[in-house]
C-alpha cells in the first residue's frame, strides 16, 4: 500500500525557505513538513544521495532532497509531486517509525530485490519499510500513505533524474475524502518560548527562604499538557491551553546567595524549553561550623573537636581518602582511625535549624609511634662481647636512646644497631631502649 506522508514532508519544509529544503541532502538533516498547503522549491542538482538506505525502486538517486512527517489524525494520505519546468522527479518513502530520523539509515529498508513503480504496479508496495516508491520518468508523481496512525513519523526522499535546474510543487490532494489523515504542523511552526524573566525576593530571615517569579512568553504551544517551571526542589505547573505571556512564582526556596537557574518546558514538547539564571540572596540566617583546630599526633588513631550550635543536624565527617573510618560519624568528637602515617583532611559539614548547610575542614598529621624491642645474646666469659639486635619498629629519621648500663663499652654500632658491647664489671648487666621518631616516643624495652 502506498503512503502520502512523504509528500507532507516535503510541503512543510517549501513553506519554511528554499534555503532549508536545499540544505537537507541526507536523511539525518531531513526537514519537517505538514499538510494543509501547497509548497514549491527549487530542486537540487550536481549532488549523490548518501549510501546506506535501500532506495527501493529507485535505480539511481541524483540530487536528493529529504522529509519527515508526523501524523497527528489517522488515515489515508495522498500526496500529489509535480515539476511544472518538467524534470523527472522521483521518490521513495519510509515508515512508520518513532522518531523523526532515528530510522537513518539502517532502518530504511524494501523486502524487495526488483522493487517496481506505483505506476506500473500500484498495490505492490508496502515492502519492508517501504511504504511507496516510483522511479517513472514523468514529471509527476503520487505517494500514498495508508492507515496512518497518531504520532507515527515517515522519512521521503525526492530526486531530481533530469539533473537539471527547475522547480517542484506538491500537496496533499484526498482532503476531500472522509476519514482522510492529517500531519502535525507543529514540527514546522514549533513550539518557542521567547522570554523568561526571573527575579528573586528578599530572604526571609524566619526561614531563610525566598521566592522567585517572572513572565514567560512564547508562540506556538502544545494545546495539551503541562507547563512546568522548575527551581530546583520548588516547581509550578500549569495545565493547558496556554496563553502568552505566562507569570509563574516559585516559593519556599533556601537562601545561598548563589547562582540558581529557572527552567521551563512544555510536557508535550520536550524540545520547547527556555532557562534564565539569577542569583539567589545571600542567607539571612548564616550557617557557621569549626571543624577544630589542626594538630599533629602520634598513631593511627585520633580524637576529632568540632563544634556544633543548637538547632544542627545532618551533622557528619567525611574524607577523601579510602579506608579512614570515623566512629561515631555524625559526633562532632568522633574517633577516627586511618589506613597509614600521613597529613589527611577531615571535613565536618552541617544543616543549621534553617536547612543552610556549611562545613569546614580540619588537617591532621599521623605519625606512627615507633616500638622499642630488642634481643642480645648472652656473655658466657667476662670480657667477652654481646651482639645487641633491634627488632622493633621506627623511620630512618628516628632517635635511638641506648643504655646499656655501668662499664659498658660499645665496641661496634650506631642508632639502630646491631651493637657489639663489652662490660668491665661481672655480672648482670640491664640494657634498656627508647625511641623518638617524629616527636613521637616509644615504649621503653628492656633485657
Amino acid at each position: 500500500m502506498k503512503k502520502y506522508l512523504f509528500f507532507i514532508s516535503i510541503l512543510t519544509i517549501i513553506s519554511i525557505s528554499n534555503i532549508t529544503a536545499q540544505n537537507a541532502t541526507s536523511c539525518n538533516i531531513a526537514d519537517p513538513f505538514c499538510t494543509g498547503l501547497t509548497y514549491g522549491f527549487p530542486m537540487n542538482t550536481n549532488t549523490s544521495a548518501e549510501s546506506g538506505p535501500n532506495y527501493s525502486c529507485l535505480l539511481s538517486q541524483p540530487n536528493p532532497v529529504w522529509y519527515y512527517l508526523k501524523i497527528l489524525d489517522p488515515g489515508n494520505i495522498t500526496i500529489d509531486i509535480n515539476s511544472p519546468t518538467n524534470n523527472d522527479v522521483d521518490f521513495t518513502c519510509w515508515g512508520p517509525f518513532n522518531s523523526p530520523t532515528g530510522a537513518c539509515t539502517a532502518q530504511l529498508t524494501a523486502a524487495c530485490s526488483s522493487c517496481p513503480n506505483n505506476t506500473s504496479d500500484p498495490n505492490f508496495y508496502p515492502s519492508g519499510n517501504t511504504v511507496d516508491c516510483s522511479y517513472d520518468p514523468a514529471p509527476s508523481e503520487v505517494c500514498h500513505i495508508s492507515n496512518a496512525q497518531t504520532g507515527q513519523y515517515y522519512l521521503l526522499c525526492i530526486t531530481n533524474y533530469s539533473n537539471a535546474a527547475g522547480n517542484i510543487t506538491f500537496t496533499q490532494s484526498n482532503t476531500n475524502e472522509p476519514g482522510h489523515g492529517t500531519t502535525d504542523c507543529s514540527i514546522v511552526t514549533p513550539c518557542e518560548i521567547t522570554g523568561m524573566t526571573a527575579s528573586p525576593s528578599a530572604c526571609n530571615s524566619s526561614t531563610n527562604t525566598y521566592s522567585v517569579s517572572g513572565t514567560i512568553t512564547f508562540h506556538d504551544a502544545p494545546t495539551t499538557g503541562q507547563l512546568t517551571i522548575t527551581d530546583g526542589t520548588s516547581t509550578q505547573t500549569f495545565n493547558a491551553p496556554f496563553t502568552s505571556p505566562f507569570n509563574y512564582s516559585l516559593t519556599n526556596i533556601n537562601s545561598d546567595g548563589v547562582q540558581h537557574s529557572v527552567t521551563a518546558v512544555f510536557t508535550d514538547d520536550q524540545t520547547c524549553t527556555y532557562t534564565v539564571t539569577y542569583t539567589a540572596p545571600a542567607p539571612c540566617n548564616q550557617c557557621s561550623t569549626d571543624a577544630g583546630p589542626d594538630f599533629s599526633t602520634c598513631g593511627l588513631t585520633a580524637t576529632l573537636a568540632a563544634t556544633t550550635q543548637t538547632g544542627d543536624h545532618n551533622t557528619g565527617w567525611s574524607c577523601t581518602t579510602p579506608g579512614v573510618t570515623f566512629t561515631p560519624v555524625g559526633s562532632p568528637n568522633a574517633t577516627v582511625t586511618v589506613p597509614s602515617s600521613g597529613t589527611y583532611t577531615f571535613t565536618w559539614t552541617v544543616t543549621n535549624s534553617f536547612g543552610v548547610q556549611c562545613s569546614d575542614n580540619v588537617q591532621v598529621v599521623f605519625t606512627q609511634t615507633p616500638v622499642a624491642s630488642f634481643t642480645a645474646t648472652s656473655v658466657n666469659c667476662f670480657g667477652n662481647a654481646s651482639t645487641i639486635t633491634f627488632t622493633g619498629s621506627a623511620t630512618g629519621t628516628a632517635n635511638y636512646n641506648w643504655n646499656f648500663g655501668t662499664g659498658s663499652t660499645i665496641v661496634s654500632g650506631s642508632g639502630a644497631g646491631p651493637y657489639q658491647v663489652t662490660w668491665s664489671n661481672p655480672g648482670t648487666n640491664t640494657i634498656s631502649l627508647n625511641i623518638v621518631d617524629n616527636h613521637c616516643p616509644s615504649n621503653t624495652a628492656t633485657v
